[in-house]
């Protein structure tokens, strides 16, 4: 049976696809992993520092590996995942902070002064008094 080229790469495109769809897929922290592990590969190259490219190197191939492991052992990912997010979630909730803040030049965002919830109010009230949704304390501030 002589094929053609075409269908040759038509056959090699099925089995890709038959093969991806038993494999776990990228998620966060392989995402994240391959960021990291490129600009670690940049500042590397322009450091002249072999030690960032190892790890650069090192965070390129786990995040391959990750993304291309089998979809049995999908519940490793997800805990991996989970302590991954439990981890990082103080990190990526002042990022979101820092970027609402940037974002809308309408309000202030302040912290409660009780539990530390971050509220937002409106600008150029004056001194207001912001009461906190969730327990009810009060904070005194300029908008």
């Amino acid at each position: 049976m002589n094929l053609s080229f075409k269908d040759r790469l038509v056959n090699m495109g099925y089995r890709l696809r038959q093969w991806l769809t038993t494999r776990y897929g990228m998620d966060r922290l392989s995402r994240d992993l391959l960021i990291g592990g490129i600009v670690l590969s940049l500042v590397s190259r322009l450091l002249r520092l072999r030690l960032l490219y190892s790890l650069g190197t090192a965070a390129l191939l786990l995040s391959v590996l990750r993304s291309c492991s089998p979809s049995s052992s999908r519940q490793k990912r997800q805990r991996e995942l989970g302590i991954y997010a439990e981890r990082t979630a103080g990190l990526r909730s002042s990022l979101k902070l820092v970027k609402m803040r940037l974002t809308d030049r309408q309000h202030k965002y302040i912290r409660c002064s009780s539990c530390g919830k971050v509220m937002r109010v409106p600008k150029g009230q004056g001194e207001i008094v912001a009461n906190c949704p969730v327990c009810g304390g009060q904070t005194r501030t300029r908008s």
